[in-house]
């Protein structure tokens, strides 16, 4: 079990927490991440592991299974284990929408939504990530899931400058994947969600065929609804195109949000068309 501490308050009933938690899923052992603290992307690639707070030490890496799919995860990582759990219902989307799509994957990460999408039927899958490693563990979770490992054209490097490649070479596609991280730096390029999302809506537009679909993502707090496809249409807009969501998801039941603390509900997955 892998417990996240976002607010150093927690502290106090750590204590408490570990055996009602142990009670309740009966764990073989207990991790915690320590998140108290707000970092830039290469300051995150330095936090310390997670901690182990109570029962067997984890394997470096073993299996989790979603829906059928397989994955391997690290539960130590100190950036995250290898899958997002908040996403399941936004991959559940993609995989009922991806039959015969070209589909691009951009933050591609381990490639969670890539295998949704290759199991959905989908022509073919781009993934665009800045880290080789992740592409390699995509096709170790392919693989893992009795998939073709080479199933996905890998792609290395910064997501706007092969979107503009993209555009350059007149290669676009029929549903875009787009699940940024909240603030990245990659070789002196930043990213930031409340900055930037306009931008990348517009690189996006340039490469998705008229009336094609792009499934977007946003796992930022701050980034209010309004911001977030205020954004989209800003960008879309800019490359002459009208967005317009035809279908949305958020968190699963397993992420409630309390009605005390709205800023709970962080995630918003759009389904657009352009």
């Amino acid at each position: 079990l892998l417990v996240y501490k976002y607010a150093g308050a927690v502290d106090a009933y750590i204590d408490t927490l570990v055996p009602l938690l142990e009670q309740v899923f009966a764990p073989a052992g207990i991790y915690l991440q320590d998140r108290t603290r707000s970092v830039s992307a290469e300051e995150s690639a330095k936090r310390p592991p997670a901690a182990l707070l109570t029962g067997k030490t984890a394997p470096t890496e073993f299996e989790v299974e979603e829906d059928g799919l397989r994955f391997l995860v690290d539960v130590t990582a100190p950036i995250s284990p290898g899958l997002f759990l908040d996403l399941r219902e936004g991959r559940r989307l993609l995989e009922r929408v991806a039959k015969g799509k070209r589909v691009l994957n951009l933050f591609s990460f381990t490639g969670a939504l890539a295998l949704r999408a290759v199991r959905g039927g989908a022509a073919d899958v781009t993934n665009v990530d800045a880290a080789a490693r992740s592409h390699a563990r995509c096709r170790q979770n392919l693989a893992a899931s009795g998939m073709d490992p080479e199933a996905c054209e890998a792609v290395a490097g910064d997501v706007f400058k092969h979107l503009e490649r993209f555009r350059q070479r007149e290669r676009s596609f029929d549903l875009v994947v787009v699940d940024p991280p909240p603030f990245s730096t990659v070789k002196g390029t930043t990213f930031s969600a409340l900055e930037h999302w306009n931008q990348l809506a517009e690189a996006i537009a340039h490469v998705v065929v008229p009336g094609g679909e792009v499934l977007a993502v946003a796992n930022a707090a701050a980034l209010t609804e309004e911001e977030f496809l205020g954004a989209i249409g800003e960008g879309s807009q800019a490359a002459g195109r009208n967005a317009r969501v035809i279908a949305e998801c958020g968190l699963p039941p397993d992420f409630p949000v309390l009605a005390a603390f709205p800023e709970g509900k962080y995630l918003k997955v759009k389904l657009l068309v352009m």
